[in-house]
């Protein structure tokens, strides 16, 4: 996570515009204090642009297809609109508020 950080804020100084992609992986990465910490990691660069990108369970099949084993701990169904929206009003406010 560190080298991603690092880059990021090496890629701010330059003239490109950044988007921020976020993994949302319930009870993981779908949680209020990860995404608080990402929007506040945002703000502190001046970043504002975001796309939560929705956990769907197919990966465990790919990794599984590939040979790997799947995290047992991964979420067996995709998240529900709600649980989106309830991340994107999270990020929304913390960008906000903070």
């Amino acid at each position: 996570n560190e080298v991603i950080l690092q880059n990021l804020r090496q890629l701010v100084s330059t003239p490109v515009h950044i988007r921020i992609r976020i993994p949302l992986i319930p009870g993981i990465t779908a949680i209020p204090e990860n995404l608080r910490a990402i929007a506040q990691f945002m703000k502190s660069l001046g970043l504002k642009d975001y796309d939560l990108i929705p956990y769907n369970p197919s990966c465990i099949d790919k990794l599984k297809k590939m040979g790997l084993t799947p995290d047992c701990s991964l979420p067996k169904r995709p998240m529900s609109r709600e649980e989106e929206r309830e991340c994107e009003e999270m990020m929304d406010k913390a960008l906000i508020t903070q």
